[in-house]
């Protein structure tokens, strides 16, 4: 007779199907088993993050040279932090940007730690806290393995964009690591007081993440559209007939506010930090304080530029001179001596227009921070004003300063601009697309030497490069040879993904959405969807504000949402593959 389920064999005898003493089978029990227990995760999971970690290290980070208001820019800041300066005497770009990344740079440089090697390490930890949350949630360990190998070899976290020393990478790590701690509210459940614990550690956590993220890059508002769309699941994954608790839903709310305000917290305290030695309370004034007030007020100014690319037309530029004594002063073009490191035209595209409205307040005479912040409070009152009194048509408000073709008069051009980045970019080369970059700018973009487009000052900027950034090579800055073995491997992963991407994105997304209907499997499939929505805000806006500079810049937001298209991608798979599974059993 079989012996019921949970029974124990009797003393002295072998259980059944048990190999016999001294076989090969029975000299498993010398390894202790908490060794067995943790081989499994550490072929599976140790394996590919060992693999990442090697190439990532053989790849250096790749400096910029010349590019005073992005790349340089950060690595000045950088130097003055290491110096004890904060961030130095105001210049008129020192505020442009948030001061995360010139503070990781400076840290990173005093542990000499390269500034790729963080990232990366922050990357694998979302995408272990992903991965781990999602096969508990499909209550097997083969979908954590899948995600976690996808997202640990992704060839994008390797190439150009993630090799660049800017904030790019780092922000698609960070990003990475929220999506992870979001998801891993929905995985884990134990009793009331565990579940209030683990969910207070949760929020510090995502809040710290989200308020280091704001003070990197100020427009990742799509990373918590994806956040909180996984936190809406929670109300249902907690209980077990995909029907939703009222404390669920009271948790997940306080998760996302209290996260939402901690992440409040670097901004707020950087805003002070610079009070007190600029006279200003922002963290940064490209999308904060007068000069975005400015923008947004100059933008609403009729005839609006038939050009997406370039919100302020000639027209908004004259009209805006005629009623603004203050914005008149900006008439003045910047000394030709200065134009490698000016923005010279109010016309250019998209948000460069900022650029240049601050590079000519500083000549018309706003030489500190305070007296930049008046200016454009003055060029903002005279064009609302002028608005409010029909000496100009106004119309339409932009969503953000760095967003200026985003305006409520322009839905359709919205949706005309991210349909044509989709159907262009995503579908087609959404993996491969950071790695092309490699290929299609190395010759323009990296490797400039003394002498060339940008001078180096006989190697000054060098020097200043390689103090802040740990791993710098050459004042080359060139990527290893194609030749080289981890360029040949990173060329192998990016033509498999581009190729498993073409094959079965829309076959994972049709299944992604059938799961939905598989008991067992509607919360995973129901975080693949809000993954998706997070992509769409990223894809949707971000590309449309990419446009400012005629789409190049768009390989920034992949970089970020990359890895959520992955995992959905996967989630999709095993989706399908449940499903035919089940018709088979049922045939």
């Amino acid at each position: 007779m079989a012996r019921a389920s949970g029974e124990s064999a009797p003393a002295g005898s072998a259980p059944a199907g048990s190999a016999p003493a001294g076989s090969r089978r029975a000299g498993i029990r010398w390894w202790p088993p908490r060794w067995r227990s943790l081989l499994g995760p550490a072929l599976w999971l140790g394996v590919p993050a060992l693999i990442s970690l090697a190439m990532r290290a053989a790849i250096p980070p790749v400096p910029l040279f010349g590019t005073s208001h992005d790349d340089f820019l950060q690595v000045r800041i950088a130097n003055r932090i290491l110096d004890g300066q904060w961030l130095g005497p105001w210049d008129g770009l020192i505020l442009s940007k948030g001061p995360g990344y010139p503070l990781v740079l400076a840290g990173t440089s005093a542990v000499g730690v390269p500034p790729v090697m963080l990232q990366q390490v922050l990357y694998l930890i979302g995408a272990l806290l992903l991965s781990v949350a999602l096969g508990r949630l499909w209550a097997g360990p083969w979908l954590t393995r899948a995600v976690f190998i996808v997202l640990a070899l992704n060839p994008a976290m390797l190439g150009f964009s993630a090799s660049r020393v800017y904030r790019e990478g780092l922000v698609a790590g960070l990003a990475l690591l929220a999506i992870g701690l979001a998801a891993s509210v929905l995985a884990y459940r134990g009793d009331r007081r565990a579940e209030v614990w683990r969910l207070a550690g949760l929020l510090i956590g995502l809040g710290l993440v989200l308020g280091v993220l704001r003070i990197i890059r100020a427009d990742t508002v799509w990373i918590l559209v994806a956040v909180i769309g996984v936190l809406a699941v929670y109300p249902w994954a907690a209980g077990r007939d995909w029907a939703p608790r009222w404390w669920a839903a009271v948790a997940v709310v306080t998760v996302a506010g209290g996260a939402c305000l901690l992440a409040l917290l670097p901004e707020r305290i950087v805003a002070g930090v610079n009070d007190a030695r600029y006279g200003v309370p922002l963290a940064e004034d490209f999308t904060q304080g007068s000069l975005a007030s400015a923008w947004r007020a100059w933008v609403r100014v009729e005839p609006h530029s038939d050009d997406p690319r370039a919100p302020l037309s000639a027209a908004q530029v004259a009209a805006g001179y005629s009623v603004s004594p203050t914005a008149a002063r900006l008439a003045i073009d910047t000394d030709p001596a200065e134009a490698d490191n000016s923005v010279t035209a109010l016309t250019v595209p998209g948000s460069y227009a900022v650029w240049a409205m601050r590079d000519r307040a500083a000549i018309a005479g706003a030489r500190s921070a305070d007296q930049m912040q008046a200016f454009f409070a003055d060029v903002t009152a005279e064009l609302t004003a002028a608005c409010a009194d029909g000496r100009l048509t106004c119309s339409g408000t932009p969503i953000a300063a760095g967003m200026p073709i985003i305006q409520t008069w322009d839905v359709a051009g919205i949706l005309r601009v991210a349909r044509a980045d989709v159907s262009e970019k995503w579908l087609a080369m959404a993996v491969a697309y950071p790695v092309a970059e490699v290929s299609e700018r190395a010759p323009e973009y990296i490797g400039r030497l003394p002498g060339g487009t940008f001078p180096l000052d006989e190697g000054a900027e060098f020097t200043l490069w390689q103090r802040a950034v740990v791993g710098v090579q050459s004042p080359a800055g060139v990527l290893p040879p194609a030749d080289a073995p981890v360029m040949r491997l990173q060329a192998t992963l990016t033509s498999a993904y581009s190729l498993a991407w073409r094959i079965v994105w829309i076959p994972a997304l049709i299944g992604l959405l059938l799961a939905l209907v598989l008991p067992g499997r509607r919360v995973v499939a129901a975080v693949g969807v809000m993954l998706i929505a997070g992509m769409a805000v990223s894809v949707g806006i971000l590309s449309a504000y990419s446009w400012h500079g005629g789409g190049w810049a768009t390989y920034h937001y992949y970089l970020g949402s990359l890895p959520l298209a992955l995992t959905v991608t996967v989630l999709g798979c095993f989706g399908a593959g449940s499903l035919i599974r089940q018709a088979v059993r049922r045939r």
